[in-house]
C-alpha cells in the first residue's frame, strides 16, 4: 500500500471511530446501553491511535507493523456483532460492521 492509500485508510479509521462514538451515544440516549460500550469505544480509539503511529512510521520510510491495529478492529467487529438490535439501530450496527470489515481487509493488504 502506498502512502496516499495509507492516508485514505487513516480517514476511514477516523470516520469509523467517530461513528462508533455516535452509535454508543445513541444506545446510551435510548437507555439500551450494555457493558460493551466502553470496550467498543476503547478499541475504536486504540485503533485510531495505533494507526497514527504506523502512519508516522510509513511517512518516515519505515515499514508499518499493523498487528495491533488488526487486533483492535477484530475486537470491534466481535463487539458489534454481539449487539441484538432492531430498526434504525440495526442499520447503524450493520453500517459499523461493514466499515469495520472493510478496514480489516485493508489492513490485511498492507
Amino acid at each position: 500500500m502506498d502512502l496516499e492509500s495509507f492516508k485514505k485508510l487513516e480517514l476511514k479509521i477516523y470516520s469509523f471511530s467517530v461513528n462508533v462514538f455516535s452509535f454508543v451515544k445513541t444506545l446510551s440516549n435510548k437507555n439500551i446501553a450494555t457493558h460493551k460500550e466502553k470496550e467498543l469505544l476503547g478499541n475504536a480509539n486504540q485503533l485510531y491511535c495505533l494507526f497514527l503511529v504506523e502512519l508516522e512510521k510509513m511517512e518516515a520510510g519505515i515499514s508499518p507493523d499493523l498487528e495491533s491495529c488488526v487486533k483492535s478492529i477484530e475486537n470491534c467487529i466481535t463487539l458489534i456483532k454481539d449487539y441484538e438490535l432492531s430498526g434504525i439501530l440495526l442499520n447503524e450496527k450493520v453500517d459499523l460492521a461493514i466499515d469495520a470489515n472493510q478496514i480489516l481487509r485493508s489492513l490485511n493488504l498492507v
